[in-house]
């Protein structure tokens, strides 16, 4: 499509909100399958440099498992380091979650560990 073609439409959609919207959600009531894995596949890219096939491979890889808890969960969060965006693997939302706080401070995690083992006896 040519620059002129793309302006063109571009300020056809401004003109015209509402019924594009329209067509829009009509489009991906139609399409909910194919819009929902290209959403996907979207979003992955943008968060971890990843398309929906490779974090498929990575979840078939892991049988469906959680790489901490082993619990085998229908979807897994991306777990992946901040500064260098190298993705380590696959885990649950409760394990993602708690691997966030104990990264910003492994102090912290320290800390918490000779608590819970002073405790527990």
């Amino acid at each position: 499509m040519t620059t002129k073609k793309k302006e063109y439409n571009r300020q056809w959609n401004l003109k015209n909100k509402e019924k594009c919207a329209k067509a829009q959600k009509i489009y991906r009531a139609k399409n909910k399958k194919k819009c929902t894995e290209s959403q996907r596949n979207t979003d992955l890219k943008r968060h971890y440099g990843i398309t929906a096939k490779k974090y498929d491979c990575l979840y078939d890889l892991q049988n469906g498992r959680c790489l901490i808890c082993d619990e085998k969960k229908k979807v897994l969060c991306v777990d992946h380091n901040h500064v260098t965006k190298k993705i380590r693997g696959l885990l649950c939302l409760r394990c993602n979650l708690g691997l966030g706080f104990i990264e910003k401070s492994l102090e912290f995690f320290s800390k918490a560990q000779r608590y819970l083992k002073d405790r527990m006896g």
